[in-house]
């Protein structure tokens, strides 16, 4: 699945205008991140304009916070998300450019111009996130390109053949239908978005309402991730019947790895128990209160050393075209050691991984060549 890279804010002002965001890059590399900002620094509006992207006209707008309010002005303001691509797959730049419509009229009553674009590159170039020449600067001063120069900048881009480069506007029914069918392509899709926003700016403090009643794990996987695995999966049956098969090896897993830290524990709060006994000149005591700590030491090294090694070659196998988690996860179960991995024949690791021989043939050369 794609994740967010980078997220660009150009010209955006929010707080009836009190707060201005004039360029700003913030970089996520793929990884949970977590901004942190004062009261009313515009955590939510943040929230509400990542997401703006990747949903619809009428789910931009949010209780309090109508989108068309931000932009009150003919210069252009410009949302940017690039997303990480799997498997070493690039890159792929997804944005909005927005202003006040100018043209408002009986035939045109949008009050806002805006236009979405797409850019997938594997590297640094002119129509990446941070290149995408919207901005002129120089050392003093900042100043943004019109949004007329804009446009045709981008309807230049769509035509170079070389570049793999759209750009759609988004006042045209068919034209935000393209760029919707597009963005699914890569994965990211707008009902997943859209039921986020949805909940998250109902009202100031809706960041925080939104995980008020998942304060556990289990409220947390039944409120958010069981009900969009079963909406996603309900669709076809050998999908539910492989996912059925991926959580019933999950869960043996589990139990197993449950038990090895049901052990750790106990040791532990042996350990924590005799420790309020008065050590005295007994020093076969003390030995023995020294031997169950280099014990639970060992064994918490020991078992995270085995969790950290699966995990490494899990990961390092998924780099190889069309080898997903799954494909991975059971050829590191099967095989059990970073061995046996190696000794395994095509033939056999066709048949673990359910692939062709050609594909069979790429993991084993792969295999060898790196572990």
């Amino acid at each position: 699945m794609s994740k967010i890279n980078a997220v660009r804010f150009i010209n955006l002002n929010y707080n009836n205008n009190a707060m201005k965001i004039n360029d700003e890059c913030m970089q996520f590399s793929g990884k949970s991140t977590l901004l942190s900002l004062r009261n009313g620094g515009g955590k939510t509006v943040l929230v509400q304009m990542m997401t703006a992207p990747f949903v619809h006209r009428g789910k931009q707008k949010t209780k309090d916070r109508p989108f068309e309010s931000y932009f009150t002005t003919a210069k252009p303001s410009f949302i940017l998300v690039e997303w990480l691509l799997d498997g070493g797959a690039g890159y792929v730049l997804t944005g909005l450019m927005v202003r006040k419509n100018q043209e408002i009229s009986e035939e045109k009553t949008d009050a806002l111009e805006m236009m979405a674009i797409i850019s997938e590159y594997k590297e640094p170039c002119m129509q990446d996130i941070h290149h995408l020449p919207v901005v002129e600067q120089n050392e003093k001063t900042m100043k943004l390109k019109s949004y007329n120069s804009c446009r045709k900048l981008f309807e230049d881009y769509k035509k170079d053949k070389k570049l793999s480069f759209f750009c759609y506007d988004m006042s045209s029914p068919a034209q935000s239908r393209q760029y919707f069918y597009k963005l699914m392509e890569y994965q990211i899709n707008y009902k997943e978005w859209e039921t986020i926003i949805r909940k998250v700016n109902v009202k100031e403090s809706g960041l925080s309402e939104l995980f008020s009643d998942c304060r556990t794990e289990k409220e947390l996987v039944e409120k958010w991730f069981l009900e969009a695995v079963e909406s996603k999966l309900n669709k076809e049956e050998n999908k539910v019947k492989n996912f059925q098969e991926i959580l019933e090896k999950y869960a043996g897993k589990y139990k197993n790895i449950k038990e090895q830290l049901k052990r750790r524990d106990a040791i532990q709060k042996f350990k924590e128990a005799a420790e309020e006994i008065q050590i005295n000149a007994n020093r076969k005591l003390f030995s023995l209160m020294t031997n169950i700590q280099d014990e639970v030491h060992r064994f918490s090294l020991s078992f995270q050393q085995q969790t950290h090694k699966k995990k490494t070659y899990e990961l390092e196998l998924t780099k190889i075209k069309g080898i997903g988690e799954a494909k991975a996860l059971a050829l590191i179960k099967h095989f059990k050691t970073k061995q046996a991995l190696k000794d395994a024949s095509p033939d056999e690791i066709a048949s673990v991984a359910k692939v062709k021989e050609e594909k069979a043939k790429e993991i084993y050369d792969f295999i060898k060549e790196n572990f």
